[in-house]
């Protein structure tokens, strides 16, 4: 299966090498410094027809700028002046050429060894007719299907300068007139009049493969051409930066797999501490149905209580008539004062201890007062946080799912490009729609290309176009990922929340037990209070019958003991009264204590219920939640993996990000010559022709009268550039 980003890049790279190739001859800009030679190097490789090399020359193109002497250092074989008759004077690896007759501009040739040239590539030819392999020479004028196919292997011989930075492109030309099919897999294939241009590219450290298949009736061919060039164009110019972000992005990458692995581990060892507090609760819910199911009977006893301590006020009020009665008819009770004396001194120690029981009782009911808004606050402080975590549980719920939504949305770079290309073509074609309806350009369709000015127009249409699309692509790349990366930062973002919350409300529970807790410990101190002032009231009326008895008996006797039963008497009445009043604000106090209780503990156990059965709910989930951060843990790592081998193998398969388009060139004859001007290979294999009774083709220059070698040289390059320009111009 291909792969559609490199598909996208090579096309890209296609559409660059001529421009490049057409640039590499133009002048560099003026500097502020002394004058220089400015050269184009350009190197010419014949090929037999397997594709070994068989003779190398690079021809010199030298620009002398005002200067009059030019150093060039190479160990050549042969040297010929192109241009004019001078001759350089030849050192050993060196050249030193006299400009001072050559003129603003002058060409030469230098032979190399083959032997001791290493270009980026090697190439293995072999070739097929109708499916069986046969010599490159049987092929001339034969019939039938003619399979050429072309190995591209990257030379670790050669130089790293060319090694990393020069781009390959292969042509097989055919001639329609004597062919009657081309099929070229992964080729770009123009048609210029009756001779069809099949090519094939690849990026710097990468393989080819290339095969072409022609249906022919007679089979000729001029050979295969080569090309490689260094990547200096404008479109290669972020090489670099792609290459810093890769290594950025894959670091970051692995730092964020570390950091999730390492939070996924932290949230697994949460586990023990969400079991503990979950059994807790479940403890506590335990004791809010023990506390529940006894709420009736309590409220049923306490009802019981008031009744009778109202019923004991009542009949102690109905005794002051009657004590006043006793007190007018006191002579008749004197003989039993002494009796009665004693009774009301037996009465002195449970009227103490009923005294401090109902303080007792005062002290648990004013710290019962104090507790309750502590407890009232806690309470509406557990509803809020287990609202605010129900709507969180919905959020994480969601963020999960918009993360797994993401996760199975595949690379974000590779959706951005295609989705980027897709629409800056469709803009591009749209503009430059608008434009040719405005007249403002003209469209290709209705220009002759062999008609040098109009030529040039169809140049400025395809220009325009491309400037459009690549405005576009950008535009439409950076925003389309910015809202990607955007979206899955938000998603990420909010998952924390709810444990904090949920610390929150643990935090509250914890709050709401301890007051609870107070709570209980005051009212059970109350209750006991109000217990054993209860059998303190019994002594009080047992005594108290005694008393009535015994103020019978004082009828006979009152006389002689009327002084001090008339004391006694009075110090009674106000005694009852006291206790009568005490009788009505206790019974009114725990009426209160009643009426409240009553009106809160319904609404108290339902919002306990209800705040431990969600606690319980959302521990569930939280523990189901742990339950899958080991397939998140997994499921990471599977993801960082697949990635880095991705990265590994594009990096393994070519050596476009080691290109560096600022690089200083290299020239191919020694490295203490100057950076060149421009520099390309052009390699080319023996022709297959009837018509040349010797195939082999000593040099590719060869055509040309041998008495005008500019005129040859210069025609060979025309010929050539306009053949490659043809077959690059509508990639």
């Amino acid at each position: 299966m291909k792969d559609p980003m490199k598909d996208r890049l090579r096309r890209k790279i296609a559409s660059a090498l001529i421009v490049a190739a057409l640039t590499q001859t133009a002048l560099l800009p003026a500097m502020g410094a002394e004058p220089a030679v400015s050269v184009d190097e350009t190197m010419y490789v014949n090929l037999d027809y397997y594709g070994r090399q068989t003779a190398v020359n690079v021809v010199k193109g030298v620009t002398t700028n005002g200067v009059e002497a030019y150093t060039d250092h190479g160990d050549y074989t042969k040297v010929i002046n192109m241009s004019n008759h001078v001759q350089p004077v030849q050192a050993e690896g060196s050249l030193e050429w006299d400009l001072s007759q050559m003129g603003n501009r002058f060409y030469y040739q230098g032979t190399l060894d083959p032997a001791h040239v290493e270009i980026p590539w090697t190439f293995d030819l072999t070739y097929k007719l109708n499916g069986k392999e046969v010599k490159a020479q049987e092929l001339a004028g034969a019939s039938g299907l003619v399979e050429i196919r072309v190995k591209a292997e990257p030379n670790e011989k050669a130089k790293q300068y060319y090694r990393d930075n020069m781009l390959l492109s292969v042509m097989i030309p055919v001639d329609m007139e004597k062919c009657y099919s081309v099929d070229a897999p992964g080729s770009q294939t123009q048609t210029m009049g009756e001779t069809t241009g099949v090519v094939f590219t690849a990026l710097p450290g990468e393989k080819g493969d290339f095969t072409a298949r022609i249906g022919t009736e007679s089979y000729e061919s001029i050979g295969v051409v080569i090309m490689m060039i260094p990547g200096t164009t404008s479109s290669l110019e972020h090489v670099k930066d792609i290459k810093e972000t890769k290594d950025t992005w894959r670091q970051a990458g692995s730092d964020l797999y570390d950091s999730m692995d390492a939070m996924m581990a932290s949230v697994e060892s949460m586990r023990d501490g969400i079991r503990t507090v979950q059994d807790s609760l479940s403890s506590l819910e335990s004791a809010r149905q023990v506390i529940g199911g006894s709420r009736t009977q309590i409220e049923g006893q306490n009802d019981i209580s008031i009744q009778a301590l109202a019923d004991l006020s009542q009949q102690s009020a109905a005794m002051v008539p009657y004590l006043q009665t006793a007190k007018e008819s006191a002579e008749d009770i004197h003989r039993d004062m002494d009796a009665l004396m004693h009774t009301v001194s037996s009465l002195e120690v449970p009227l103490q201890e009923i005294d401090e029981h109902l303080d007792t009782i005062q002290n648990g009911m004013e710290r019962t007062e104090d507790v309750i808004p502590a407890l009232e606050e806690s309470l509406i402080q557990v509803i809020t946080l287990d609202t605010q975590l129900q709507a969180q549980q919905a959020a994480v719920l969601m963020t999960l799912i918009g993360l797994s939504e993401t996760s199975m949305e595949g690379d974000i770079d590779e959706d951005a490009e295609y989705f980027a290309d897709e629409e800056a073509y469709a803009a591009a074609e749209e503009k430059m729609e608008e434009l040719v309806a405005a007249g403002a350009i003209d469209p290709p369709d209705a220009l002759d290309p062999d008609d040098p000015a109009q030529a040039e127009m169809i140049k400025k249409y395809e220009k325009t176009k491309q400037e459009i699309y690549e405005k576009a692509y950008q535009q439409y790349y950076n925003g389309y990922k910015n809202q990607a990366l955007g979206q899955l930062q938000t998603a990420v973002g909010g998952i924390e929340s709810p444990r904090d919350d949920l610390l929150s409300k643990v935090d509250a529970l914890e709050t709401l037990a301890t007051h609870s807790n107070a709570m209980s410990r005051s009212a059970q101190t109350m209750l006991n209070g109000m217990d054993k002032a209860t059998d303190d009231i019994r002594d009080i009326l047992v005594y108290s019958d005694d008393l009535l008895r015994e103020t019978v008996d004082l009828h006979d006797t009152i006389s002689l003991y009327y002084p001090v039963l008339q004391d006694g008497l009075t110090d009674s009445q106000e005694l009852l009264n006291r206790t009568n009043n005490l009788l009505n604000q206790t019974v009114a106090s725990m009426t209160i204590i009643q009426n409240t209780l009553k009106a809160s503990s319904g609404a108290l156990d339902k919002g306990a219920k209800d705040a431990l059965e969600g606690s319980m709910e959302l521990l569930d989930k939280g523990l189901d939640m742990l339950d899958s951060t080991g397939e998140i843990r997994k499921s990471s790592g599977v993801m960082k993996t697949t990635l880095d081998e991705q990265l590994d193998k594009f990096e393994d398969e070519n050596r476009f990000l080691e290109m560096d388009p600022d690089a200083e060139m290299l020239s191919f004859t020694s490295s203490k010559n100057p950076e060149p001007h421009s520099l390309q290979i052009i390699l080319r294999t023996d022709e297959i022709s009837l018509d040349d009774d010797d195939d082999t083709i000593v040099d590719m220059e060869t055509t040309a009268p041998p008495s005008d070698p500019f005129a040859r040289m210069w025609r060979v390059l025309v010929n050539m550039w306009n053949a490659i320009v043809d077959v690059f111009k509508n990639r």
